[in-house]
């Protein structure tokens, strides 16, 4: 009797040490993510997989960021704050209409860049954000109103309250994951405060630490992939977009995807001058291995034909390094070479005032090509 008793103590002292030791070994390598690079790839997916999911903080639901707002859900809350996760740590400054850009910005700009977290910059510093390097670039003031997780639709709702008086160019920075809101959100939904309440204190639940945490989400499937070779799967709350994982590139998904874009400047039609440029940025795994935009799918719907003229596609794809190791965003070289590439292009029509000749995609609008690094 005591010999047994003894032994599951034993047992339990074991198990308690290995989840222990198993639980430091795996928050040791989440936090230093260098390490990841000398693993496989398919290893270092479920890390980054596990961050996205249950340890990253997102700025649209950390209360002390954002502010509710009924139109558009949320606004970053006018004043400075950081914004810190495993890969960086940046500060933010935020005007008065609730956008990451100065005062200045708000009176007069000629450039407007529209768009969701990629384009606010999360991940890098203000000055080092695309939209303020096709400022400093280009001369022209910019004003950057991109929030994380806005779709096109509620970008566009941003753009209706902001001067746009001398606006002669109009940047949309594009995700696949702005497809979902684009074609269920009806243009005239309101968001609650208590939905606001609801999604801050959620996300408090999603990041808090727990002993065992890992071995539940990360080990375990890890060690279940490991021996059945099955894929790995593992639970997700409910966040507008930015946690949603951007469908299958297949032509049936990218047309799906081209109609709700479509759906939304239609709907704004009002909004953009005619005498507006408009540059359509897509971004990363937006882009398939044509190189357009959609693959091209944009140009067989109807309706595109008076937008095809004033559009003009901008595929960008990040190189491996241009990335972060855990998240899904870009360092300040991405940023950097999208800001001046934009900028080369509004110097262009800045000089000529005509779109200049171009790669064009059947049929569609004027295309820049996709840049190989």
């Amino acid at each position: 009797m005591k010999k047994s008793f003894f032994y599951s103590i034993l047992v339990l002292l074991l198990g308690g040490m290995t989840l222990v030791l198993m639980e430091l070994s795996c928050h040791f390598l989440l936090t230093h993510p260098t390490l990841l690079t000398f693993m496989g790839k398919t290893f270092r997916s479920h890390f980054a997989r596990y961050y996205e999911n249950h340890h990253r903080n997102i700025i649209h639901n950390r209360e002390g960021s954002v502010a509710w707002d009924p139109e558009l859900a949320y606004r970053l809350r006018p004043g400075e704050f950081y914004f810190s996760n495993i890969e960086f740590s940046n500060r933010y400054y935020v005007n008065s209409s609730g956008f990451r850009d100065d005062e200045r910005s708000l009176r007069h700009p000629e450039i407007i860049v529209i768009g969701d977290s990629l384009a606010m910059g999360w991940g890098v510093d203000q000055e080092e954000s695309f939209p303020s390097v096709l400022e400093q670039e280009s001369g022209l003031r910019v004003l950057n109103t991109a929030i994380s997780s806005y779709s096109t639709e509620r970008e566009f709702r941003a753009l209706e309250i902001v001067d746009r008086s001398h606006l002669k160019y109009l940047v949309i920075s594009y995700c696949s994951n702005d497809a979902y809101e684009n074609h269920q959100i009806p243009p005239d939904v309101r968001f609650t405060e208590s939905w606001f309440v609801n999604q801050t204190s959620w996300e408090a639940t999603r990041v808090n630490y727990y002993l065992g945490k890992y071995t539940r989400y990360l080990v375990t499937p890890v060690l279940g992939a490991l021996f059945s070779e099955m894929s790995l799967v593992f639970d997700e709350g409910f966040s507008l977009v930015e946690l949603k994982t951007p469908g299958a590139l297949n032509k049936p998904h990218l047309r799906w995807e081209a109609e709700g874009f479509l759906k939304v400047l239609n709907r704004n039609k009002e909004v953009i001058d005619s005498s507006v440029t408009i540059f359509l940025v897509g971004f990363q795994k937006t882009n398939p291995e044509s190189g357009i935009i959609f693959d091209g799918e944009l140009s067989k719907l109807k309706g595109w034909e008076e937008w095809k003229n004033q559009v003009v596609l901008v595929p960008f794809k990040a190189n491996e390094e241009e990335a972060y190791i855990l998240d899904t965003h870009l360092r300040a070289g991405a940023h950097r070479r999208l800001g001046q590439r934009l900028a080369k292009e509004v110097l262009k029509r800045e000089n000529n005032r005509k779109v200049p000749a171009g790669i064009f995609s059947p049929k569609g609008a004027p295309s820049l090509a996709l840049e190989k690094h």
